[in-house]
């Protein structure tokens, strides 16, 4: 048994022994999974750095351990507090030395759990869902068309499909059970292993919503008297809204299908992708943007051709950047602390050697994560300009060529776009599967992909006043198609295509 699996097992068990329940692995999974991800990632990362004697730089002295609401106010502390990793570091040193936890260390405050828009009111949209009776619930979709085209789809789907996000308000205040929380840390006594480890520190940190406040949370829930669709679709919703999976959980038990979409880049390229790997699992029906997998229910779905017209084409390269937090969240295969300081370099690289710095239109990430890496950029090229928060979208349709600093989800979009596109990525950090290799190699051939920002910025350089003729060219757009096919294929025509899968669903259903 993996680690994943006996933390799954392990969480299961003083889930239900807390609430009295019998929630099944596949409910705690599809809850629970995607926080026992991130948590468990963070967790090793403290694990291997102590184990290796590498302090983790924490604040000297320990706050009092809170306890988070939510997994979206998890992965806040996680992503921007010190006091959060120091905790985390703690708690590892205590189970570690078999250490008597001191319930002093945690903070005995009321947590509030707030979910959904706490200013809306829901009656109107609990009454329409109710009248409605959909056969399909869509929540959250990946969808970059306009809202316009969205509306415009949905409303002509409105027999059989309803859009509802969910965000209906639940409010609970929950006191934190340290004394059971504690117990159950303890219970493993001097532990020795990252499995033990990390099961010791669940019983600590697992959100409130998960533990003290999941009983009153699912019976709000049930009040609703929500009709139970017979298929639910997403792409965003297993990430922070535990409503959405609350729903999905217990109406799948009774026969409902979960249908799941790939919401951003780098699935099905990396040798190892957690996120994929949980959103496929506890999916019915998971969708790729192209390629396919030798899972029988995995299979492509056009997103959406994301849509933006120019309002006058520029003769301007748009530097669109990425950041990441100083901590780790998630073990990925991409930039992540040690290898983000790189990153920046190279961004700073691309714009020193850019030939004219007043034809770059620089797009800074909208977390700097206390890097500081705007003002670095702005030292590196004086005389760029810098976005000031337009659509994305249309920046990229303005523009004669589009930059980034890193592969995610910008570059499958401007490439399925057909905007001129260059790619600069550190390659030690990276790595693919098998069959994406040689596609890469293919995009670096033609210069679309580089491994440096020097070699990106002499690139550019060279094919200013050509970028048409070079992005145009025979060998680019063979490239480029191939890539896009498998990985990016965008549709103009994604309703229909959508329409024929989801009524295969139901008619099956």
């Amino acid at each position: 048994m993996n680690v994943r699996e006996s933390l799954l097992v392990y969480t299961r068990s003083i889930v239900n022994l807390f609430n009295k329940s019998d929630f099944s692995r596949e409910y705690i999974d599809l809850v629970m999974g995607v926080w026992l991800l991130h948590f468990s990632h963070a967790v090793y990362a403290h694990w291997i750095s102590l184990h290796d004697g590498v302090n983790i730089k924490t604040s000297a002295k320990a706050p009092l351990m809170p306890l988070c609401s939510t997994h979206s106010a998890f992965i806040d502390a996680l992503v921007h507090s010190e006091s959060f990793h120091h905790n985390i570091d703690q708690a590892i040193r205590l189970v570690r030395s078999s250490a008597c936890l001191d319930i002093g260390a945690f903070d005995p405050r009321p947590v509030d759990i707030q979910l959904g828009d706490k200013n809306s009111d829901s009656r109107v949209g609990l009454e329409k869902f109710k009248s409605r009776k959909p056969k399909l619930l869509i929540t959250s979709p990946y969808v970059k068309c306009s809202s316009w085209q969205w509306c415009w789809k949905i409303f002509f789907w409105r027999l059989w499909a309803l859009s509802d996000d969910l965000q209906y308000p639940i409010h609970s205040t929950v006191l934190p059970d340290w004394k059971w929380r504690i117990k159950h840390a303890m219970a493993f006594g001097k532990v020795e292993s990252f499995e033990d480890c990390v099961k010791a520190l669940t019983s600590l940190f697992l959100p409130a919503v998960f533990l003290e406040g999941l009983t009153q949370v699912r019976n709000t829930i049930h009040e609703w008297k929500l009709p139970r669709p017979s298929a639910l679709y997403s792409a965003n919703a297993l990430h922070g809204n535990p409503v959405f999976s609350i729903l999905a959980a217990d109406w799948r038990e009774r026969g409902s299908k979960l249908l799941y979409h790939q919401h951003g880049g780098s699935y099905g390229m990396d040798r190892i992708h957690a996120v994929e790997d949980f959103e496929s699992r506890v999916a019915d029906r998971f969708y790729t943007f192209g390629w396919r997998s030798s899972k029988s229910h995995v299979t492509p779905l056009s997103p959406p051709l994301p849509d933006a017209s120019a309002r006058k084409k520029r003769q301007v390269v748009l530097l669109n950047c990425v950041c990441f937090p100083k901590y780790v969240y998630r073990l990925h295969f991409h930039p992540m602390p040690g290898t983000i300081e790189i990153m920046i370099r190279e961004t700073c690289a691309f714009l020193e050697n850019c030939a004219d710095h007043s034809l770059i239109l620089v797009r800074p990430y909208f977390d700097d994560y206390g890097w500081g890496m705007t003002e670095k950029l702005r030292n590196a090229a004086p005389g760029a300009k810098y976005d000031e928060g337009a659509n994305v979208f249309r920046r990229y349709t303005e523009s004669e060529l589009v930059v980034h600093n890193y592969l995610g989800t910008s570059w499958l979009e401007t490439m399925a776009m057909n905007i001129p596109t260059v790619c600069f990525y550190d390659a030690s950090v990276y790595q693919f599967r098998d069959e994406v290799s040689s596609i890469i190699d293919k995009l670096e051939s033609v210069g679309i992909v580089h491994r440096s920002g020097l070699s990106a910025s002499r690139f550019v350089n060279d094919i200013r006043g050509n970028i048409k003729n070079w992005w145009n060219g025979a060998d680019v757009q063979r490239a480029r198609i191939e890539f896009t096919d498998k990985y990016a294929n965008y549709s103009s025509d994604w309703a229909h295509e959508w329409k024929k899968e989801f009524k295969m669903i139901l008619d099956s259903a």
